[in-house]
């Protein structure tokens, strides 16, 4: 799954840079203990895609949960093993019950990147409209 591919003032935005820009600016407001949903919409807003903030807020607090500690991010291109992980998770490529096998918070991990995935979907395809199709078709 291409998690995040957007545009904002007619530039193209990389799926990895926009996930990890996400990601990394959510790390950050946690670390100041700043509400992050607010932080995020803001950094969502260009790309008309602010309904995905509760639910990235939700996914990465559950994978923190599933880690049992706060998620390490990175800086500029280099990508941690943490967000090497998320990013794996999320396209499919690496199984939530594989990477904690021994976690309690896992089947809520799982539930938490299927709402991501569905509302990634939706947000692509706003006011009930799917692939080209009408809500009536």
């Amino acid at each position: 799954m291409d998690v995040f591919v957007g545009e904002a003032k007619g530039l193209p935005i990389g799926q990895r840079d926009f996930f990890l820009e996400v990601l990394r600016q959510w790390c950050l407001t946690r670390r100041e203990v700043r509400p992050v949903q607010p932080q995020l919409v803001q950094i969502l807003a260009p790309f008309t895609c602010e309904l995905l903030a509760p639910v990235l807020d939700a996914l990465f607090q559950t994978f923190e949960a599933c880690l049992g500690r706060p998620m390490v991010s990175g800086h500029e291109k280099a990508m941690t093993a943490d967000e090497l992980d998320l990013v794996a998770l999320l396209n499919g490529s690496l199984s939530s019950s594989s990477r904690f096998p021994q976690s309690r918070t896992e089947v809520i991990l799982q539930v938490a990147l299927c709402s991501t995935q569905v509302m990634v979907v939706m947000s692509r395809h706003p006011k009930g409209r799917s692939r080209g199709k009408t809500a009536r078709n």
